[in-house]
């Protein structure tokens, strides 16, 4: 399948699961498709688009049943590294993610899910479906791009803020000499 079509699939997708968003039945169902034993519950949304017994479909499925608040033109990478200032385990979890194929990057993304849905972090959905079809090395790199994001490019934290001596990966940075302490 050619990116055109994983686009126009992704658009498809993205139109069935938002005109289920306010049905908090049709929500449930979506949820289901990460289950193996009630995945089937989510087939007539999924039906809808085309994409019966797609992985890649059932995953973001899912996603937008547990995790609805849409996340604009950004790569997981990007709110997993906004994850990653509220939560101690997401550098790992995402590290474990990029080693992973299709099918376990299929898996592992639904923890990271559930935890930017806790902080209240927007996901995009479309291109989460885009990026999961196109998964290999190319995909792998821009997400850890936008994850680990030199340290010159990281906006300055406000004076005296939470975390200001942290570095991009997240460990505390060596102490200043300046201040005398």
């Amino acid at each position: 399948m050619n990116e055109e079509q994983i686009r126009k699939q992704a658009a498809q997708l993205m139109a069935v699961l938002r005109s289920a968003e306010e049905d908090r039945g049709a929500m449930a169902d979506l949820r289901c498709a990460w289950s193996k034993a009630r995945r089937s519950r989510a087939w007539p949304w999924l039906g809808r688009a085309g994409l019966i017994g797609d992985p890649v479909a059932e995953t973001v499925a899912g996603a937008f049943g547990y995790h609805p608040a849409p996340g604009g033109e950004s790569n997981f990478g990007n709110a997993c590294e906004e994850l990653s200032r509220e939560h101690a385990g997401a550098e790992q979890r995402f590290a474990r993610l990029l080693d992973a194929d299709r099918a376990g990057a299929c898996l592992l993304v639904r923890p990271l899910i559930l935890a930017l849905r806790s902080f209240g972090i927007p996901l995009d959905h479309r291109q989460l479906y885009i990026d999961l079809w196109l998964w290999g090395d190319e995909t792998r790199a821009r997400w850890a791009r936008a994850f680990w994001v030199p340290e010159a490019a990281l906006p300055e934290p406000a004076e005296g803020a939470e975390g200001a001596g942290k570095d991009a990966g997240g460990a505390a940075s060596e102490p200043s000499s300046e201040g005398g302490a």
